[in-house]
């Protein structure tokens, strides 16, 4: 009977740490354990989903702990993102402190974040921003992002906007024109284990302007030159933001973002380590290791007026990358999955494509397909007749 009670004593003292952990706030959690260096002092973005409860949650591996962020659809985003014209959103973020972390132009930033990224929703979104600033500090536009899309892939994009708009119907929220350099980081399987981005940034609306991004310690960005036209400055954000855009939400599953580390200063040797501190590019020529594709565009303005204009002083060079040599190794290649179109008006046409994804493979030989004539009747005769795995020859 001794030796019964013992083991159970022992049993339920096993138990206690794990239940005391499981009972820790996930928000102390966060802002004490995860967050450091000037994020600290990070604050719940005003557009987060109000039930952080139900958000967040505190992930334990082995001595290490981090934090989940898992939205679906059961709790609405914040009704400003959940009524926006552009399409239904949903976020849950951490943001800077507009009064004591907005970096102005010219000045530094330096980051680090390691987090790991589960999605089942097939949306697009992001999982960090920093955010192009005006004089008080108030957000106006997306400078630099994480973005993960519907296609499967894992972006870095840099957005260097010409021109903020406001609609007359819609004033809380920003339209822009701009253009976007998206460096394509790997597939979101290659993001289901934890992976550190760290960077080095420098807003500026002249020549001076840089940013300097990792990928777990491999150097995989430098851009040199303008890269803020319009703002005066920016701050950062973390967490999951998604676009629901206008999709049925019974057809949308869950996220989940779990982030283990983020940091952010302006000295250096308080985030990075020594080799990157001391990285100085003596041709400050703009490089990359990733594919990258660069386009511009200007948001819709689904009918209604524009009541608010902000444009920049100076029209920002396009910036020009060497492509350099790698040893990064993800989904980079030229294509798992081949897609096969044919037309139905014209027997002669057999399009092969490839891409990472097969919805990316069918993209691509769809549109191959529509451009090669300009009838309409034409393109709408583009079918999709076979997706799957490449042939490995």
């Amino acid at each position: 009977m001794k030796k019964l009670l013992g083991i159970l004593v022992l049993g339920l003292l096993i138990q206690i740490p794990l239940q005391a952990t499981s009972k820790e706030n996930p928000l102390k959690v966060f802002k004490n354990e995860i967050l450091g260096a000037d994020a600290k002092k990070m604050v719940i973005s005003g557009r987060s989903i109000k039930k952080t409860k139900k958000v967040l949650s505190v992930v334990e591996e082995g001595e290490d702990k981090a934090v989940k962020i898992e939205l679906d659809v059961s709790t609405k985003g914040h009704k400003g993102d959940w009524n926006n014209l552009s399409g239904r959103n949903q976020r849950w973020e951490m943001e800077y402190a507009q009064k004591t972390h907005v970096y102005k132009k010219d000045e530094v930033i330096y980051g680090k974040y390691t987090f790991k990224l589960y999605d089942k929703s097939n949306l697009s979104g992001s999982v960090f921003q920093s955010v192009g600033t005006d004089k008080k500090g108030n957000p106006m536009l997306p400078a630099q992002q994480i973005q993960y899309w519907d296609d499967g892939r894992v972006v870095w994009v840099m957005n260097i906007v010409d021109e903020v708009f406001y609609l007359c119907d819609d004033m809380d929220n920003s339209h822009f024109q701009k253009t976007g350099y998206r460096f394509y980081l790997g597939m979101k399987n290659d993001f289901k284990k934890y992976r550190t981005i760290s960077f080095k940034m420098k807003p500026s609306d002249t020549e001076k302007g840089e940013t300097i991004v990792w990928l777990d310690d491999e150097k995989i960005i430098e851009a040199y030159g303008t890269n803020m036209s319009v703002g005066h400055g920016i701050g950062l954000r973390i967490g999951l933001y998604r676009w629901l855009e206008q999709k049925s939400l019974d057809a949308i599953g869950p996220t989940s973002l779990t982030i283990k580390e983020f940091a952010f200063s302006d000295k250096c040797e308080e985030i990075l380590d020594s080799s990157k501190c001391n990285y100085k590019s003596t041709s400050r020529q703009s490089t990359t290791t990733l594919k990258y594709k660069v386009k511009s565009r200007r948001e819709e303005t689904h009918g209604s007026e524009i009541c608010k204009t902000v444009k920049g002083k100076v029209t920002p060079k396009k910036i020009k990358f060497k492509k350099v040599a790698s040893s990064f190794s993800s989904s980079q290649g030229e294509g798992e999955f081949q897609a096969v179109v044919k037309n139905k008006t014209d027997k002669s046409i057999l399009v092969k494509a490839k891409g990472e994804t097969k919805k990316i493979a069918e993209k691509n030989a769809m549109k191959i397909c529509t451009e090669k004539k300009w009838q309409q009747s034409f393109k709408d005769a583009c079918y999709v007749h076979y997706s799957g795995e490449a042939p490995k020859f």
